[in-house]
C-alpha cells in the first residue's frame, strides 16, 4: 500500500510560515517582557515606567494584587486617554466607577459616570 505524502509547496512559499512563526516568536517575546514588567511593578516603579501599554499592563498587576490606589487608577484611565484607547480608557473608567460605588462617593460616581458617556459616544 503506498504511502500518502502531504503536498510541498512551491519553493518560494516554504519560508512564508517561517516568517509568519518568527513574527509571532517576537509577539510571544515582547509579552514576556511586559509580564515580568508588570509582575516586578510596585507604586514605586510604576510612575517610572514611559511605555503606555507597559503601564497599563502593570496597573492591572497591581489592581489584582490589591495594591491598586484612586491615584493609580486614575493615572491609568490618563495613559489611556493620552493614547486615544478608547476601550482601554472605558475599563479603566469602569473600575473607577466601581471604586467610587464601594466607598459611597456618589459625586465622584455621578462624575464618572458622565465621563464614561463621552467616551462611549452615547
Amino acid at each position: 500500500m503506498p504511502r500518502a505524502t502531504a503536498p510541498r509547496p512551491a519553493s518560494g512559499a516554504r519560508s512564508e510560515p517561517l516568517r509568519w512563526l518568527a513574527g509571532w516568536g517576537r509577539i510571544v517575546w515582547f509579552g514576556a517582557v511586559l509580564l515580568v514588567l508588570a509582575l516586578a511593578a510596585d507604586m514605586a516603579t510604576w510612575s517610572r515606567i514611559e511605555d503606555p501599554l507597559a503601564r497599563l499592563v502593570a496597573a492591572g498587576v497591581l489592581v489584582r494584587r490589591g495594591q491598586g490606589s484612586p491615584a493609580l487608577l486614575d493615572a491609568a484611565a490618563q495613559a489611556a486617554s493620552q493614547q486615544g484607547w478608547r476601550r482601554p480608557l472605558l475599563a479603566w473608567r469602569g473600575v473607577q466607577l466601581r471604586w467610587a460605588e464601594c466607598v459611597g462617593d456618589a459625586v465622584l460616581a455621578q462624575r464618572l459616570r458622565r465621563r464614561i458617556e463621552l467616551a462611549s459616544g452615547n
